[in-house]
């Protein structure tokens, strides 16, 4: 499991399980579940985390496609 410290110390030991699907429109449905001992904060945190993950960045900007045909 990748760490979702960033850099703030050591945590409790925890796990963390992460599903996704594709919804309504496009949109990419997540569903975060936790056990462990976390503190509120910890807890409150780890969507701000996830958003900033570099492939929730790419997926949630918009993006140009470009279809070349090769000979």
């Amino acid at each position: 499991m990748p760490s979702v410290t960033a850099g703030r110390g050591p945590q409790p030991k925890s796990t963390l399980r992460f599903d996704s699907a594709h919804g309504r429109r496009g949109r990419i449905v997540k569903d975060v579940r936790l056990s462990g001992d976390l503190s509120g904060e910890q807890v409150e945190r780890l969507p701000v985390i996830a958003d900033r993950c570099p492939v929730n960045r790419i997926v949630s900007n918009p993006l140009a496609s470009q279809t070349t045909l090769g000979a």
